[in-house]
């Protein structure tokens, strides 16, 4: 069994792929769309968030 991931899939500055999400009920006059960017930020921005999203106690800082 694989444990959870410790670390993020992207890091900054990384260019990355997708397609955008549109809610279903949108799509009637707007549809997903291939895009191409660059990572800007990894995580959520507030402290222990992403901890507390893992399952694991805030991380003091």
């Amino acid at each position: 069994m694989v444990g959870p991931r410790r670390t993020a899939p992207y890091r900054v500055g990384d260019l990355v792929s997708g397609t955008s999400y549109v809610d279903p009920q949108d799509r009637g006059r707007e549809m997903p769309e291939p895009n191409t960017g660059r990572v800007v930020q990894v995580g959520s921005g507030w402290a222990g968030a992403d901890d507390i999203a893992a399952g694991q106690p805030p991380h003091r800082r």
